[in-house]
């Protein structure tokens, strides 16, 4: 082809292949530049799906302007000859400089780095993500500049969940599943899933993993050994192959590659921005270290008042340059002076993450965030309470009891680290709580209110143990001054409508969750709790369409399957009930309440009733473990005798439900779990006593007209006294 022309395009050489076609070096006889064609090959110019992803290319990469963008002239075509015609890059691929496995400096690959995610910052700016980053589609120009190359995969934020099938010759890309370059790939891009922006971040990651250690965090000697190490594998710490890269960068290189898209940096201008704060600290130590060096050669009389200043001169430049992002020490032979510089930008990602939990993996992401801070300043209290709040949130959403170790080990050092902020001993507060320590949680959060009376946090805290003491009326108080104290808040919103369901007040919960919805759209955590209050008021279209809504967002949320296997428990349907509360226990598999539910789902389901006792074994265990941390929690306790009265062993159920019943205060769903163990036990009178206390407490009619285990009871006639077939709720 060298020699002849393309329209008002004279080629003059063959550059080599580029992504999906050859690319020629040419001529623009008009304006007299050198350009690159690219051209499919002349075999698949009839193909129309190669023909469509041409155009994309060129529509994709030709509306971003921009210095590390390479840029597109124009898309055209001669005869069947379809090209685009580009910027001519006189440089090197990156593929190329990092052939024979010799790892970048330090130095080079931030700078260079930098200048890759501001290109690609513009394009996720733009809604677009390249979908194919890799070495070869990064060039490095002769006077330094990084250019993005092949925005053929490229896709709008919309389309990008359709993935189609592609091959490139000589990569490894997965033929028959999906496009990209499997070393270079995201686990969601791997697996055929929905991807955005963090998924183009993996990717960058990668190259930048590779950059510094010489080597591909996933590799293996086959393509589905590669994939399954992309898909599961952790790759081997970047400070183990590559010993010269510093904490602080590797941090930044592990972020990107995290398997939960929500744990690593929201797009490439985040990142850029990290690699950039890495950069000004590198600077600020290494200038730091010359001062030093400087002073000790003319301070030889007063050593311990230029070491000092010293220091300080250099934790103020640190600051002064870093923004306070990492934290800076320095120690000079037998003086140890420290100067902290406050992680502010840490704790307010982080916060947000944790105002937002219900998204998924926005808790790991803060988790992500603040270990490191932690370890990087330990006496800063407010990143220990947050640190402590992240793991609670873990532990309750199906993560385990260590994690609730965890929690308490952060609360406790945030407390010692600052007794008098607020915020630590609402952490250390919520964490005595959830291991049952009532006494102890209500008095740190009473301080917590002291120092701080307008924190709503406080008192949503303060009313969960108030409930759980059973002092229910100044648990509501608590609850509506929170919403005072933050209206604009959805959690004590939401919390106060959580509240109203316990306390069987239906509408009023319906209220105040729809409420919570208004103030933070498409939260899973207040539709899950939704559904049960529209259900439990009788609204079974609006229950099913927001459990729905819950699960589209979230699947991995174990209280959306748990209410949604109760709400299809109660409408008789056993059987998809059943597989609801499976997915429960497989979510959280120590949780007597959640393996209490699954022995219900096969009692009830056909051909499953065998299974039931391994069920209630389980939640039995559990529950007496949790009843062990406090013996007055009458909800574990009356759940603990319904499950013993439906494994058969009716002496100890009613042994415990005796002990439910002269607690001083009992909530309406306890007073429902005693009509079912008495009912169980053979004991009618006592079963239909504590279903009339049930009702008088506003305990939901669906569900009692609903419970296959009252069948028999229904027929006696003081059933019908106590729920006559016209009354309401």
């Amino acid at each position: 082809m060298v020699g002849s022309s393309v329209l008002h395009y004279r080629i003059t050489g063959k550059l080599g292949a580029g992504g999906m076609g050859i690319v020629w070096r040419a001529v623009d006889t008009r304006l007299g530049r050198e350009v690159a064609l690219k051209f499919l090959p002349d075999s698949a110019t009839a193909d129309p799906f190669r023909l469509e992803r041409l155009e994309r290319e060129a529509k994709a990469a030709s509306a971003l302007n921009h210095p590390n963008i390479v840029t597109i002239y124009e898309i055209n075509a001669d005869g069947d000859r379809h090209f685009i015609a580009m910027e001519l890059i006189q440089g090197r691929p990156l593929s190329e400089l990092l052939r024979g496995s010799k790892p970048f400096p330090v130095g080079e690959t931030v700078g260079y780095m930098i200048q890759f995610c501001d290109g690609l910052a513009k394009a996720h700016a733009a809604r677009i993500v390249h979908r194919d980053i890799k070495p070869s589609n990064i060039m490095l120009t002769e006077d330094g500049l990084i250019k993005i190359l092949d925005f053929g995969l490229a896709k709008s934020f919309a389309e990008a969940a359709s993935l189609e099938v592609t091959h490139v010759p000589g990569s490894l890309t997965a033929e028959g599943s999906v496009s990209g370059t499997l070393p270079y790939m995201s686990p969601e891009q791997a697996s055929g899933e929905m991807i955005g922006p963090r998924s183009d971040v993996f990717s960058t990651g990668v190259v930048l993993y590779e950059m510094l250690a010489g080597r591909r965090p996933f590799d293996g000697p086959s393509r589905t050994a590669i994939m399954e190490a992309v898909l599961r594998a952790d790759p081997r710490p970047l400070r183990a192959v590559a010993t010269g890269v510093p904490e602080e960068l590797a941090e930044i290189v592990h972020t990107c590659l995290r398997k939960a898209p929500e744990a690593r940096y929201a797009n490439a201008g985040e990142l850029a921005t990290h690699l950039r704060s890495f950069e000004r600290y590198s600077s600020a130590v290494q200038s730091g270290a010359h001062a030093v060096a400087v002073e000790e050669r003319t301070a030889i009389h007063a050593p311990g008042v230029w070491l000092r200043r010293s220091a300080v001169a250099i934790a103020v430049l640190a600051a002064l340059l870093f923004g306070g992002y990492f934290a800076l020490r320095a120690r000079q032979g037998s003086v140890p002076v420290t100067a902290t510089v406050i992680p502010s930008e840490i704790l307010r990602n982080a916060q947000e993450s944790l105002q937002r939990y219900d998204r998924k993996g926005n808790i790991d992401r803060a988790i992500a965030l603040l270990e490191p801070g932690v370890t990087r300043d330990t006496s800063n209290a407010a990143l220990h309470a947050a640190l402590a709040e992240a793991y609670l949130l873990k532990s309750s959403n199906g993560g385990g009891r260590e994690w609730l170790q965890k929690a308490s080990d952060a609360s406790q050092r945030a407390v010692s680290a600052n007794p008098d902020l607020a915020a630590a001993h609402v952490a250390q507060g919520k964490t005595l709580e959830e291991n049952r320590q009532h006494e102890q949680a209500a008095l740190e959060l009473q301080r917590a209110l002291e120092l701080d009376p307008l924190s709503s946090a406080a008192h949503v805290a303060l009313a969960r143990v108030r409930y759980a003491q059973g002092r229910r009326q100044d648990a509501g108080e608590l609850y509506a001054k929170a919403t005072q104290l933050a209206p604009n808040d959805w959690i004590p919103v939401a919390a106060l409508g959580v509240f109203r369901i316990q306390s069987a007040r239906y509408p009023e919960a319906i209220a105040a969750l729809e409420h919570a919805r208004t103030l933070a759209r498409d939260n899973v955590v207040i539709l899950r709790n939704l559904g049960p209050a529209y259900f439990s008021n009788g609204q079974f279209a609006e229950a099913a369409t927001t459990l729905q809504s819950a699960l589209e967002l979230d699947q991995t949320m174990v209280g959306t399957w748990a209410n949604l296997g109760t709400a299809r428990y109660f409408q008789g349907q056993y059987s998809e009930a059943l597989r609801a509360f499976r997915k429960a226990v497989d979510l959280a598999p120590d949780n007597y309440l959640y393996w209490g539910n699954l022995g219900d789902g096969h009692r009830w389901a056909p051909g499953s009733r065998n299974n039931a006792a391994s069920a209630y074994a389980k939640a039995i265990a559990f529950a007496k473990d949790r009843l062990a941390l406090d013996a007055q929690d009458t909800r574990i306790r009356s759940s603990l005798a319904v499950y013993l009265a439906k494994s058969g062993d009716t002496t100890a159920a009613l042994n415990e439900i005796t002990q439910v019943e002269r607690a001083a205060s009992n909530s309406p769903e306890t007073f429902f779990k005693m009509a079912v163990v008495y009912h169980l036990a053979n004991d009618r009178g006592k079963a239909l006593n504590a279903l009339d206390r049930a009702v008088r407490a506003g305990f939901s009619r669906i569900q009692i007209e609903n419970e296959p285990e009252l069948a028999l009871l229904r027929a006696d006639p003081g059933y019908a006294a106590i729920l006559p077939p016209d009354s309401t709720r």
